[in-house]
């Protein structure tokens, strides 16, 4: 996690852009507001909100009533990417539509600039580390595999649009092996994959922050070195949060990570 130091910011004119993220919240419909405390809180904390998916539990707007309830205790602009849960019950358009006029921004292969620094957001999608499957299986494995790779490409058709000196990839699923540690093994291919590492270490942007792996780690490096985070609540972290807090340095070079 970043320590935090005090600043002012107006989005004309910012050295220095505060982050709150947190990622699968997996709200029910009959949730109380046990993340509203949380979401009061980052008011004092940050300038911005990145929820990095998982939002609900089945993917049903019916879930959305408790989830804004305790998200309009936060004031900041909000952007978020949708998870693997929020698409359980096909319902993305309306999901996507609520949040949109609860005034959250929800990002899918998508960049949002926020002052001087652009949020790259996309869900991602399963695939594997390291050796890749091979093209030549059954025609599911092969479709498996082929929308791994699409999607990888695609990102990296989406980062590549992003201008801005600093840069943030908003995701879901992880790009790195290392954030997934300590979930089952045999489970690692569909929490991630390393195609996306590929292309940010291609692209450099400052930071990568995920959810998805609820017992993984907390942060790790693409191989390339690009600092990356995983913001589930789940997520022990040394101050006792459920979110993870960032800073931005705009007026320096790339953005100085301090553990």
């Amino acid at each position: 996690m970043l320590p935090l130091v005090a600043c002012t910011r107006n989005e004309e004119s910012a050295d220095m852009v505060r982050i709150a993220a947190i990622g699968d919240l997996h709200v029910r419909f009959d949730d109380a507001d046990r993340f509203a405390p949380a979401f009061e809180r980052m008011n004092d904390e940050a300038d911005l909100l990145l929820l990095a998916g998982d939002l609900v539990e089945l993917g049903q707007v019916r879930e959305l009533g408790p989830l804004l309830r305790q998200l309009d205790r936060c004031r900041l602009p909000k952007i978020a990417v949708l998870g693997n849960h929020d698409y359980y019950s096909g319902e993305v358009p309306l999901l996507t539509a609520r949040l949109t006029d609860a005034g959250v921004r929800v990002l899918e292969h998508e960049v949002a600039p926020f002052g001087d620094l652009d949020i790259v957001g996309f869900k991602g999608t399963a695939g594997g580390f390291g050796r890749m499957l091979a093209p030549i299986a059954e025609p599911e494995i092969v479709a498996f595999a082929q929308l791994s790779r699409l999607d990888a490409e695609r990102f990296e058709t989406t980062l590549s649009q992003a201008t801005a000196r600093h840069k943030i990839v908003l995701m879901h699923y992880a790009p790195i092996l290392e954030t997934i540690r300590g979930e089952a093994p045999e489970e690692y291919v569909f929490l991630g994959s390393s195609r996306y590492a590929e292309a940010i270490d291609r692209h450099r942007p400052d930071l990568v922050i995920h959810g998805h792996a609820h017992f993984g780690q907390l942060s790790g490096r693409t191989p390339g070195g690009v600092p990356v985070f995983n913001v589930a609540t789940q997520i022990s972290r040394p101050d006792g949060r459920i979110y993870s807090l960032f800073e931005v340095a705009l007026d320096e070079g790339p953005m100085p990570l301090r553990p």
